[in-house]
């Protein structure tokens, strides 16, 4: 194989990976396997430092896929959100409805689980930067002065990807890590 020829086949394959991170699912999968197959032949067949090149391009591509800040998960918690007080318990936060208070929204479900070693949590206080913060400052708040921790529920038929991440978001929880 001529020096030319693997230089225009890695150029393709690099072509492919940038149009896979754009595609749907089912077309990234098959733009990519056909990306990695080509790869794979100049590999196997190429000569000197040119035979890497399709390598490296595939793995520059997907190590950029994983790290693109357009993330399910990452936008839900760039939403804003408005609490009716800066400092609120984690009994308030829990049910605000029960305490008087209106409920908070972001277009999502927030859940705080109720475990045999939360006893004395209820009454812990979490004192936040202000009252309009993003979902992402609530749940730095929450897990910086509780032992809570935080996880996001999604639905199993939903589906992933290396560009997107989980495809949805249905629900915030925020529990005790076993012990």
């Amino acid at each position: 194989m001529l020096h030319g020829s693997m230089i225009r086949r890695t150029l393709v394959v690099a072509g492919l990976g940038l149009i896979a991170i754009l595609a749907n699912p089912l077309a990234a999968t098959i733009l990519l396997a056909i990306g990695t197959a080509m790869a794979a032949k100049v590999l196997l067949n190429g000569a000197g430092a040119v035979r890497i090149v399709p390598a490296v391009v595939l793995i520059a591509i997907v190590a950029g896929a994983i790290y693109a800040p357009v993330k399910t998960i990452e936008r839900v918690k760039a939403r804003r959100l408005t609490l009716s007080k800066s400092s609120m318990t984690i009994a308030e936060l829990r049910d605000p409805v029960g305490h008087d208070l209106p409920h908070f929204r972001f277009n999502l479900p927030c859940y705080f689980a109720k475990q045999e070693q939360d006893v004395g949590l209820d009454d812990r206080v979490v004192r936040f930067a202000s009252p309009e913060l993003t979902v992402e400052e609530f749940i730095r708040a929450i897990e910086e002065q509780t032992p809570l921790r935080h996880r996001f529920s999604s639905c199993g038929n939903a589906g992933s990807s290396i560009l997107f991440g989980r495809n949805c978001a249905i629900g915030l929880s925020f529990r005790e890590p076993d012990q």
